[in-house]
């Protein structure tokens, strides 16, 4: 029940608490009480528990907490960039060149944080290699203005044959 918390996904946590609160509320047909038998790897996580005991208010304030502490969202936005190619070194060192662009421009500008340069969860879609970075900012549109000059500096940056895409907080992290 708790794989998906063993992800890079900041919503993990809340994704394992919805999948055992909505399983656990299907068990019973009306006046039939139900039993859920319950198989996790960490069955002390705070979702997993929170989730046994049906107890939302619990959870969303365990999770606002580690939200606010790894700074994630509600408290900044996210934008996932990700370079692709056939070629896995020229994917990656497109993107090492692009952030390296980006801290340069932007470091003193503002504040932001930008994870290291590394394989996506998914990292071989159709024979290309996909490499990525997480920018995440408290201000959205100071994010937007951020990617976008990323758009226009990739073509100055990329090796040989890579793409680049760009999600603003994307609904799946993979």
């Amino acid at each position: 029940a708790d794989a998906s918390l063993f992800n890079s996904d900041y919503r993990a946590s809340e994704r394992t608490f919805q999948l055992i609160t909505q399983a656990s509320g299907r068990a019973g047909r009306g006046e039939k009480p139900g039993r859920v038998i319950l198989q996790a790897y960490n069955i002390d996580d705070y979702a997993v528990q929170t989730a046994m005991a049906q107890d939302y208010e619990a959870f969303y304030q365990k999770e606002i907490v580690m939200r606010k502490i790894m700074h994630s969202p509600p408290f900044c936005h996210i934008g996932m960039v990700i370079v692709s190619g056939e070629n896995q070194n020229d994917a990656k060192e497109s993107l090492v060149a692009l952030k390296n662009q980006i801290q340069d421009k932007y470091s003193q500008r503002c504040k932001f944080e930008c994870s290291d340069v590394l394989p996506s969860p998914i990292s071989i879609i159709r024979n290309r290699y996909r490499w990525r970075i997480i920018i995440k900012m408290e201000s959205i549109n100071l994010l937007i203005q951020l990617v976008n000059e990323a758009l226009d500096i990739f073509p100055k940056v990329k090796i040989g044959s890579t793409d680049i895409s760009v999600d603003i907080d994307p609904a799946s992290m993979i």
